[in-house]
């Protein structure tokens, strides 16, 4: 797996997962996983730091896709940040950067989670 996941400490009562590497084909079972084992074991909600990812492709792309819907499906969400500009670009060239909740940092993330849904 050329992409490494890690729990970081918690901000207000929400988990920092962060992802270092490519997130690409290779990476995509393995991250879909552990993400999938969060929301089995309801260790909601959660944020997605993206700073040293070097790499989307469009399968890490159908993960975070995929997770929308899982956590639609229960009332929950997740947070994205420090997404590269990258990959900022091939969402918003797909036109899909409104399905995502993106933040520069923690803090903006943390607040996103103490609104309503």
């Amino acid at each position: 797996m050329n992409l490494k996941v890690s729990q970081s400490t918690l901000i207000d009562g929400v988990k920092i997962i962060l992802l270092k590497g490519r997130f690409d084909a290779s990476a995509v079972d393995e991250v879909e996983a552990f993400l999938m084992n969060l929301i089995r074991k309801n260790e909601l909600p959660f944020i997605l730091d993206m700073s040293l990812v070097s790499y989307i492709g469009s399968s890490g792309l159908r993960v975070l896709l995929s997770l929308n819907q899982e956590l639609k499906a229960i009332s929950q969400r997740y947070a994205i940040i420090n997404l590269p500009a990258s990959g900022k670009k091939i969402i918003q060239a797909m036109e899909i950067d409104k399905l995502f909740h993106i933040f520069p940092g923690e803090k903006e993330a943390a607040e996103f989670f103490n609104q309503k849904i």
